[in-house]
């Protein structure tokens, strides 16, 4: 009885270990879900060139039998219908584009001067535009001159090469080479 109590304990008090590794699938399992769903998204677009084709047809059989039983005028009040909404979405867009020309042109000049600015306004495209505020307004103008000790660099801006420094250039040049690595 002893045996069987401790024998329960046992397996009772063992702990479960999981095992740690991911999981992994074989390759060809892999391989062979990857071609089934490329040939999925093949067949898909196939399918959508065909219904685009069967679409195209059935309106040109429409259209053709429309004209022939002399239904010219519905053809006519289609495209008008067409023309017309085609008509208002660009007037849409070319107002939504005037007013976000005009407001990005007023936030690009708003802390221009008036000479500057009335510079600015007379240019027509608006990255140009963009681009002369930069210029003007943006960043300090740099000589792009390099103040660094000239002693220890070569004729074409390089540093020489450790080996044939003496040790006074090389502690002239330490900030130098750091410089190198860390921009």
């Amino acid at each position: 009885m002893l045996e069987e109590t401790t024998d329960q304990a046992a397996t009772v008090t063992a702990p479960v270990v999981e095992d740690d590794k991911p999981k992994t699938v074989p390759y060809e399992r892999l391989s062979e879900v990857v071609s089934q769903k490329n040939a999925a998204i093949e067949d898909a677009k196939k399918a959508r060139e065909e219904l685009t084709k069967i679409n195209a047809d059935r309106e040109k059989v429409r259209k053709a039998e429309l004209e022939k039983q002399g239904e010219y005028k519905t053809l006519l009040e289609e495209s008008n219908a067409k023309i017309e909404s085609f008509t208002t979405r660009a007037e849409s867009a070319e107002d939504k584009w005037d007013k976000y020309e005009t407001s990005h042109r007023e936030a690009l000049t708003a802390e221009l001067s008036k000479e500057d600015k009335a510079l600015a306004m007379k240019m027509g495209d608006l990255t140009d535009m963009e681009a002369f505020v930069k210029r003007i307004a943006g960043k300090e103008i740099t000589t792009g001159t390099d103040t660094r000790r000239t002693a220890n660099r070569l004729k074409d801006g390089k540093l020489k090469p450790l080996t044939e420094m003496t040790d006074q250039e090389k502690r002239d040049s330490h900030e130098a080479r750091i410089a190198q690595y860390v921009s």
